[in-house]
């Protein structure tokens, strides 16, 4: 039975935590700081700077940026929403801002590659991709931030 609020079956998974799980279960990057160990992976949107990094210097957040929108046939309904990753990092002080700065680049191909592989296959989706990223680093607050937006697109 289909849910008219939500927009998604009763045993679809939010989209949500489809690309958070797709990202966390299938991440490869064993770079020392960068595994997915080295990471807090949250829901909900962009918490404070104050409270964000108290575990670790990076955090992925995940939220929706749209409410899902319909496209209806006679047969069919097919409802697209974007979901945005945040990755976060914070920036040593005394750390080196290149080398960080090839970090961010890890992650940013990481999440690209996975979404890619996945693209037809994730669970309750039939399309997922990345629509754009865009760096929204705030060195005077010593933070460096990489913000996806992927697009999700299911059958309701």
């Amino acid at each position: 039975m289909a849910s008219r609020a939500s927009g998604m079956t009763s045993d679809m998974q939010d989209p949500i935590k489809t690309i958070k799980d797709i990202l966390h279960d299938q991440w490869s990057i064993d770079d020392k700081g960068l595994t997915k160990d080295d990471i807090t992976w949250r829901f909900g949107s962009p918490e404070d700077l104050t409270t964000r990094f108290n575990e670790r210097i990076i955090t992925a957040e995940f939220s929706a940026l749209t409410t899902p929108k319909e496209k209806r046939s006679l047969i069919r309904a097919i409802a697209r929403k974007i979901v945005t990753a945040d990755f976060w990092m914070l920036v040593d002080p005394v750390g080196d801002i290149e080398a960080m700065s090839g970090d961010k680049q890890k992650i940013i191909d990481e999440v690209e590659e996975l979404i890619k592989l996945n693209e037809r296959t994730a669970a309750g989706l039939d399309l997922i991709y990345v629509s754009l990223h865009r760096n929204l680093d705030r060195m005077s607050e010593r933070t460096m931030r990489e913000q996806f937006e992927i697009v999700c697109q299911y059958q309701t």
